[in-house]
């Protein structure tokens, strides 16, 4: 066991003489660090830990690709009422559409900004999701025309509205 510490006690002396070498070791071991520690985090939440819903190995997302373009965009929502409509390979089509701007919410003398979604009626039966409270969207509500209707994330429910069922 001596010999281990003076084997330790050597390598911080010749790491104190020479500072440029050291500065390298300790940039050359927090760069090593530091990437296995990201690759880890992308394996771990991609292939380990997929996402958080039953049977997620069958979630597929699907994308607009026109004509043969490299970039992908998110479906229109007539597009996906036609894909709707055609498909024979998925048990169920949802979609999940961002708006692209946040919305403002009113409450009595106040409001605030919240990131909106446009999702069908089918999205969340995909997902095997269920309200805490209320109900989900119809399929009267997703046709092109019908009136909006809003569903609450659990943390703006808490956080604007008090958690009034209400």
């Amino acid at each position: 066991m001596s010999t281990f510490i003076n084997d330790i006690k050597y390598a911080f002396r010749r790491l104190r003489k020479s500072p440029g070498f050291t500065l390298i070791i300790v940039l050359t071991l927090a760069i090593g660090i530091g990437a296995i520690t990201s690759m880890f985090s992308v394996v771990n939440r991609a292939l380990l830990n997929p996402f958080p819903y039953p049977d997620s190995d069958r979630l597929v997302r699907v994308f607009n690709n026109p004509r043969g373009r490299r970039l992908h965009y998110p479906l229109s929502i007539p597009d996906f009422l036609d894909w709707q409509k055609q498909s024979q390979s998925f048990e169920c089509l949802g979609l999940v559409h961002s708006a692209g701007y946040p919305s403002n919410v009113s409450l009595g003398e106040g409001s605030s900004r919240v990131k909106t979604l446009i999702a069908s009626s089918t999205l969340f039966s995909a997902l095997d999701v269920k309200p805490v409270l209320g109900r989900m969207f119809s399929a009267e509500e997703d046709k092109y025309n019908s009136d909006l209707m809003a569903l609450l994330s659990y943390d703006l429910w808490q956080s604007q509205f008090a958690a009034d069922p209400n």
